[in-house]
């Protein structure tokens, strides 16, 4: 600055330029006032003549850099950037914000402090996820400095400009048809607002145990969707397990036990766990293998299960409970060697209820009953069905032909108490006929 009078424009243009680059090297809690005039070559004088302090001289920085990504976004996009308050400037996203990155393309974004080969990368990674690895992005250094550079590279080059320095950016414009990943994010975000001072009343006073039963109702709503194949209603009751999901995470979060994000990263990381012959090196010939490979790691994983039967809770629905207790059980090799020794017991034990009906004791009936139920639940095992499954078709068979038996009363004028039993029974046999036509159909 030799022969230049230290207050006219220049001093102060070349002031704020070199502060620029103080701020973007070393922040703004490590930038220093003797360090910005260090490089600008003026004392500390001058420095003050132009700005009353760090903040005075961060904020024209920060009005200098976005002048100039204005006129850019102007001139490219037909759009600017308002305004940013100082403080907020200071506290701004930047590439090591991978939150903000996955909303990239949904609306323009602009990426700071990029400030090595390093970071670039990891920022091309994260971009790639939710854009082509072809797609158009902007390549920002020096902006507002005399050697700017300004221009479009493939995301896939991004890493691989030259000069990358703590002056550089990246801008990501806006490519809504291009982004195709899944947000939970609006669904969390409602449930949040629901939960927080001036939500929803009812929502702000559920608990996990009070919500517990809706979690069981939704499940089988979406399980009668799904046997309905009915995927319109399966498409909405699948959101209502998700907000049950959501809700849990979000009361547990208030808690300052986990979050949802904890949740989904558990899940994420035990399944890449638990296929080592997808993601490792493992090798597997048939699906019983994988199932195998399952097992094993979950019970490395599952140290506190000491006993061949922990981990089957007692509040599952108690058909489904015996099923995996049998299974369990025979996976130790505690199991009838073929189909034919389980279905001998089940004989034996209907032979044991009937006789436990004759004698007329309801507590060696219910007994006996149970043993029937648990002996089926093995045989089903053994014929590779699941017992819950094929007695909820069978459910939903009998109200499907009921139904069908109780138009045809209504339709008839008549009273329940005017039929015989076989005139019913032929209704229902009529509606069996109509189910065996359905289904030579399909």
């Amino acid at each position: 600055m030799a022969g230049k009078k230290i207050h006219d424009s220049e001093t102060k243009i070349h002031l704020i330029q070199c502060a620029k680059k103080e701020f973007m090297e070393k922040g703004f809690a490590g930038a220093s006032l003797r360090g910005i005039c260090q490089k600008a070559g003026v004392t500390t004088g001058a420095l003050y003549f132009f700005f009353q302090d760090k903040d005075d001289l961060f904020c024209e920085v920060v009005g200098n850099f976005m002048d100039r990504l204005n006129e850019i976004l102007r001139e490219h996009f037909s759009f600017e950037v308002r305004e940013m308050e100082s403080g907020k400037a200071k506290e701004h996203d930047d590439s090591s914000d991978f939150e903000a990155l996955a909303d990239a393309g949904k609306y323009p974004l602009m990426i700071t402090q990029v400030y090595s080969k390093f970071v670039a990368s990891d920022v091309k990674l994260a971009l790639m996820d939710l854009l082509d690895d072809e797609t158009p992005v902007w390549f920002l250094r020096n902006l507002g400095l005399p050697d700017e550079e300004c221009r479009t590279v493939p995301l896939y080059e991004l890493d691989r400009q030259e000069n990358i320095d703590h002056l550089t950016s990246a801008f990501v414009p806006e490519y809504k048809e291009k982004v195709s990943v899944m947000d939970v994010r609006p669904l969390t975000d409602v449930m949040a607002t629901l939960r927080s001072p001036g939500g929803c009343p009812w929502d702000m006073e559920q608990t996990h145990s009070s919500i517990r039963k809706s979690l069981i109702e939704e499940v089988y709503e979406l399980l009668e969707a799904i046997d309905n194949m009915d995927y319109e209603n399966m498409k909405e009751e699948l959101g209502d397990v998700l907000l049950q999901v959501v809700f849990h995470a979000r009361l547990a979060e208030e808690e300052g036990a986990f979050t949802m994000q904890d949740v989904v990263d558990e899940i994420v990381n035990k399944l890449i766990r638990r296929h080592p012959h997808v993601y490792g090196t493992i090798e597997v010939g048939s699906s019983d293998e994988v199932l195998q490979n399952w097992d094993a790691i979950k019970q490395t994983e599952k140290k506190e299960r000491t006993h061949v039967l922990d981990g089957i809770t007692k509040g599952q629905p108690a058909l489904m409970r015996a099923y995996k207790l049998n299974s369990k059980a025979a996976k130790a090799g505690f199991d009838w060697p073929d189909n034919d020794g389980v279905w001998n017991k089940v004989m034996e034990e209907a032979a044991e209820l009937k006789e436990a009906v004759a004698f007329k004791n309801k507590e060696e009936q219910e007994h006996e009953l149970g043993d029937l139920l648990f002996s089926i639940a093995a045989y089903t095992k053994h014929i590779g069905l699941e017992p819950e499954t094929a007695l909820n078709a069978a459910n939903n068979r009998f109200v499907k032909r009921f139904s069908y038996v109780e138009s045809c009363v209504e339709e008839s004028g008549r009273e329940w108490k005017d039929f015989t039993l076989a005139e019913l029974d032929a209704f229902w046999n009529k509606a069996k006929l109509i189910e065996i036509k359905d289904c030579e159909k399909k």
